[in-house]
């Protein structure tokens, strides 16, 4: 028994109030939906900035970030077509997402099409379709998370099995927590 009290302090002490709040966070990841998130940025330098977002794509000469009356241009995103599909599985990559031309004008010699794809290890291929054919740009930013559905049922069931426990540990542990709790930023965020 004397070898039990001081592992269940140590214990109480590396988990905290943080049993409830953490339960809670969990149960609130499981229930938020994720949109994807795209961020595709080429490398300063080349002779098309071109910067891929989530819905659209957008192309400047020269620098990414643009500057003062540079001549910018979008592209919608679009379904990948087999050709470019093909392309892409010709390099050992797989489609992530293709831009072709929308609404906006696309000036003479300019790209009129982008597809972007990534390899098992997570790297990734921007091409740019401008005149002849596809022209692969260096990349110096690259971000991207799919999109991740929510599970509300899933969140519930969590709750409701571990919430109890959680709470009545966090009530066991409560005259622990408050001494330790200035020195230890153990409550969730």
């Amino acid at each position: 028994m004397r070898r039990f009290i001081p592992m269940l302090f140590l214990f109480a002490m590396s988990s905290g109030c943080m049993a409830v709040g953490r339960v809670s966070q969990l149960g609130g990841n499981l229930r938020r939906e994720r949109a994807e998130v795209l961020t595709a940025t080429s490398r300063v330098g080349e002779a098309y900035a071109v910067v891929a977002l989530e819905a659209e794509c957008r192309v400047t000469p020269g620098d990414p970030e643009g500057g003062p009356g540079s001549v910018a241009y979008t592209l919608g995103r679009t379904g990948v077509s087999a050709e470019e599909a093909s392309f892409l599985e010709g390099r050992d990559l797989t489609p992530v997402a293709a831009y072709a031309r929308g609404h906006d004008p696309v000036p003479s010699g300019f790209p009129d099409a982008v597809i972007l794809g990534e390899n098992s290890d997570e790297k990734a291929g921007l091409f740019v379709r401008a005149g002849s054919g596809w022209r692969e740009v260096p990349i110096g930013r690259y971000v991207h998370r799919e999109a991740k559905p929510s599970h509300p049922v899933l969140a519930t069931v969590t709750e409701v099995l571990l919430l109890p426990p959680a709470l009545a540990f966090d009530l066991a542990t409560f005259p622990i927590q408050c001494f330790l709790a200035p020195w230890f930023p153990i409550l969730p965020p």
